[in-house]
């Protein structure tokens, strides 16, 4: 049996280029972007600001923060995007951005997990874990769950 023959999908309805345009409106959805100040962190935080959700901006450094939230304004003057510091390499700074923004909002619609390292220099996190290891899944997974 073919996989097209358990399946309702059709190619021919599938719509040849997804955008912004295609996400419903997000207004009153709260959502938090980690490494939302670059590549696909950055995107995805503006097409949610784009849809009128509240975005915001889970960032290491918060100068470079500051410019990505300016860049998204400036395509969508009127979206909420905030910026905080999150740097996924120390228990100590996810145990503090979870507490700000736990007192900052009052719920919590999405998360993406996106920031991440590849390919670094031998050396550890702050609590003295392997640098990528406890970046791309140790940190995010502190995060999630002290924001459940």
């Amino acid at each position: 049996m073919s996989i097209g023959a358990c399946s309702s999908y059709d190619a021919r309805q599938v719509k040849p280029k997804w955008d912004y345009h295609d996400i419903p409106d997000l207004s009153g959805k709260i959502f938090i972007v980690t490494g939302a100040n670059s590549g696909l962190g950055f995107e995805t935080a503006r097409g949610l600001a784009s849809r009128n959700g509240v975005v915001v901006l889970a960032v290491r450094n918060l100068a470079r923060g500051e410019k990505a939230r300016e860049k998204i304004r400036a395509s969508f003057p009127t979206s909420d995007v905030d910026v905080m510091v999150l740097d996924l390499a120390s228990l100590a700074s996810i145990h503090e951005f979870s507490e700000e923004f736990m007192n900052r909002y009052d719920s919590l619609h999405g998360l993406i997990n996106n920031a991440g390292v590849m390919m670094t220099p031998k050396r550890v996190t702050a609590d003295g874990f392997d640098y990528q290891f406890g970046v791309n899944h140790l940190g995010h997974f502190a995060l999630t769950g002290l924001l459940l």
